[in-house]
């Protein structure tokens, strides 16, 4: 059973680490997961050693530990948002700073939605506390950098946006489920493999083109057929109704005579 405080769990609100909350006679107070923590300094070892993101979660998955949900690993949990501090190689805890304050929830006035909204630097609240530390701060700092190193080479290439493709998430990997999506321009792929390695599934790809000809002839076939064609004209005289005689209509002329 995966502890339950996990790197995604809170140290307290607003902070998350994998400090399980223990009761002392002060109250209730915080102690580190020893074989988690192992964990985490393995994950910020091998990406300041030029790991991929894909690569951690495939060794971790092949080796059956347990993600902080308790599932299979993916690279969203270990890089998450810089911006936001989210993820396990942007979260301070784990060199004993605790922030919070980073963002504020406000009611959209036009929707009347909760909106999170990000502070400003200067609002953040920090709170050092070493005794928690189990990243040391050159290790911290080379996850740092070749952060933003790979920002910076990923910007100098300029970002291209996901290819748009007719059936991204609508086809099924027959492996494990999960969705196939355009992996590239060339190929839909398995999103469970891709996101997670080969460990969670040997995953499956399909030219795309091909795919999608073969399906929308499938389509064609189907909406031209007699059956098809008679529930789109079943369902068209309504509307062509409602559009010959509108509501309200000759009201304006009874109300003359």
């Amino acid at each position: 059973m995966p502890s339950r405080f996990w790197a995604n769990r809170a140290w307290q609100a607003g902070s998350r680490s994998n400090w399980p909350s223990v009761k002392t006679e002060r109250g209730s107070d915080y102690q580190v997961n020893k074989e988690e923590a192992a964990i985490v300094r393995f994950i910020f070892e091998k990406f300041a050693a030029g790991w991929s993101t894909l690569q951690i979660c495939d060794d971790l998955n092949g080796r059956g530990v347990p993600s902080p949900r308790g599932g299979t690993w993916r690279r969203s949990a270990l890089y998450g948002s810089p911006n936001k501090g989210s993820g396990i190689l942007n979260n301070s805890a784990y060199i004993g700073v605790y922030i919070w304050n980073r963002s504020q929830w406000l009611k959209d006035p036009d929707s009347g939605k909760r909106v999170r909204e990000d502070r400003p630097e200067l609002e953040w609240k920090t709170d050092h506390r070493d005794h928690y530390r189990i990243v040391q701060d050159d290790l911290w700092h080379a996850v740092r950098a070749r952060m933003g190193a790979d920002r910076l080479n990923s910007g100098a290439k300029g970002k291209s946006a996901p290819p748009r493709t007719l059936f991204s998430g609508v086809l099924c990997c027959a492996l494990c489920g999960g969705a196939l999506t355009a992996i590239n321009p060339r190929y839909y792929g398995c999103v469970t493999r891709k996101e997670r390695g080969k460990h969670a599934c040997e995953g499956i790809s399909v030219y795309r083109e091909q795919t999608d000809e073969r399906l929308l002839s499938v389509l064609r076939d189907e909406l031209c057929s007699e059956p098809a064609q008679a529930d789109i004209d079943a369902g068209r005289s309504p509307i062509s109704r409602a559009r010959r005689y509108p509501p309200g209509r000759g009201q304006g002329r009874q109300s003359k005579n």
